[in-house]
């Protein structure tokens, strides 16, 4: 990515996961003006946690009654019994 902000093939980027993660110190992203790294934070206003929550009360709910659970991550796990 240093690479094609340097050439300009982009303008600028914002990033909320570096591969390594945390991103060394002596990083040159990390000096490039037309870079801002944030931690995740993506997710947190009132209405995706409020959503998180919910759907998370939801899964709870479904599970307790024996039921599938909505929003399932890895739904293959009701094809294996």
């Amino acid at each position: 990515m240093y690479g094609a902000l340097v050439a300009g093939d982009i303008w600028g980027a914002g990033l909320d996961v570096t591969d390594p993660e945390p991103m060394s110190p002596d990083d040159p992203l990390l000096q490039h003006s037309k870079v801002c790294v944030l931690p995740h934070i993506g997710s947190a206003t009132h209405e995706a946690r409020n959503g998180m929550a919910r759907i998370a009360a939801l899964n709870i709910i479904a599970f307790s009654h024996g039921e599938i659970m909505p929003y399932c991550v890895n739904p293959e796990i009701y094809s294996a019994r």
